[in-house]
């Protein structure tokens, strides 16, 4: 994310001493029309170079790639359902020029160390740096952090999550299960990471082919997600034995088992008074906590 939101970058060639260009590494770099990418590099997170659209992302037909040919820019200039993410021009031998360089990184980005937590509450800043640290926090995500988390943030800090657990990026956990993203899935969302994240099994929508990426999140949803995300990272989610809530008669059956998960795994708590309040909303500051509690 070195270089995300970087609005003034036009054209960048990657050095090569770099191996990586992680996830959402150049998001929204809305004026960056071109990169080179060279051979050394050999990981490329799809989500790479995304800009996003309100709360959209999604692929890029019109970036333009210079690479090697046979290398790992030109793999990932598909996905696995063989649709377009850039444009790839392969440069071998020099057979075609690239653009002028404006930014030239001689070693892999170093991620800022300090995020900005003046809207994070005093009790929730050490968990939200050490996440941070872990780089599962989406970049628009790290700001305002007391505000309702949405459907497709959560989501998207999921799939995140799960590949800062796993240590690869959400294509390669998406291949080595042969899984793909279903283009069909939901009517209101195209967003990468929903579509992984119901490949996965982390989420199902909201019915009728709905996800409603933008409803605000409530306890039980995260709860259930969370035991979702587990399961899929491989974490063992069968503690499922009731965890003592006054009040899990009001959550809905579908969320029962993840509410009692996240408290006897000591992912989640309660409000008070032995209560869970499974309809209460949840906050970005709350959901990163979350994750970063999962052992």
């Amino acid at each position: 994310m070195a270089f995300a939101d970087c609005t003034s970058l036009n054209n960048v060639t990657i050095g090569k001493n770099v191996t990586t260009i992680g996830s959402q590494a150049f998001h929204n770099t809305t004026s960056l029309t071109s990169i080179t990418i060279p051979a050394n590099v050999t990981s490329i997170f799809q989500n790479a170079f995304h800009v996003s659209s309100g709360m959209v992302g999604g692929p890029r037909p019109d970036f333009i790639v210079y690479g090697v040919a046979g290398s790992e820019a030109e793999k990932k200039s598909v996905d696995s359902m063989g649709n377009k993410y850039w444009t790839f021009i392969a440069i071998n031998g020099g057979e075609k020029d690239p653009p002028t360089d404006q930014e030239t990184p001689t070693d892999p980005p170093q991620p800022t160390t300090a995020p900005n937590l003046d809207s994070a509450a005093t009790w929730a800043r050490d968990g939200i740096q050490q996440a941070f640290d872990k780089d599962f926090i989406p970049t628009d995500i790290q700001s305002n952090y007391t505000s309702v988390i949405t459907r497709q943030e959560f989501c998207r800090m999921a799939v995140k999550w799960l590949e800062y657990r796993l240590d690869k990026d959400i294509d390669a956990i998406l291949a080595e299960r042969g899984l793909s993203r279903d283009p069909n899935a939901f009517t209101d969302t195209n967003d990468p990471d929903i579509l992984a994240a119901f490949a996965l099994g982390i989420t199902s929508g909201t019915g009728n082919n709905q996800f409603t990426p933008n409803g605000e999140f409530s306890r039980e949803q995260a709860a259930t997600m969370i035991r979702n995300t587990c399961r899929a990272a491989g974490v063992g989610i069968d503690n499922v034995a009731d965890a003592g809530f006054a009040d899990i008669d009001t959550a809905a059956t579908w969320a029962r088992d993840g509410i009692n998960f996240v408290r006897n795994a000591g992912i989640m708590q309660g409000t008070g008074n032995d209560n869970f309040s499974p309809r209460d909303t949840y906050t970005r500051e709350q959901s990163i906590i979350t994750f970063n509690n999962i052992k």
